[in-house]
């Protein structure tokens, strides 16, 4: 993982923003017969609560790129 820092100027203001840049990663829409989606209540540190957000996780370093 990286991480990077871009600057953009958004409705007339100059903006840094950090993020962080990694290899990739996957999430899952799962949905039922009746359309409800299938979410989990993961706790996420940086906004120190639990939140709620699709199956997800980062891609395996094996899988093979055509």
């Amino acid at each position: 993982m990286d991480v990077r820092r871009e600057h953009f100027v958004l409705d007339g203001t100059d903006i840094a923003r950090e993020f962080i840049a990694h290899t990739g990663a996957v999430a899952v829409l799962a949905m039922d017969e009746r359309d409800r989606v299938l979410l989990i209540k993961q706790y996420r540190h940086p906004i120190r609560t639990r939140d709620w957000e699709l199956p997800a996780g980062l891609l395996d370093i094996a899988v093979s790129r055509r």
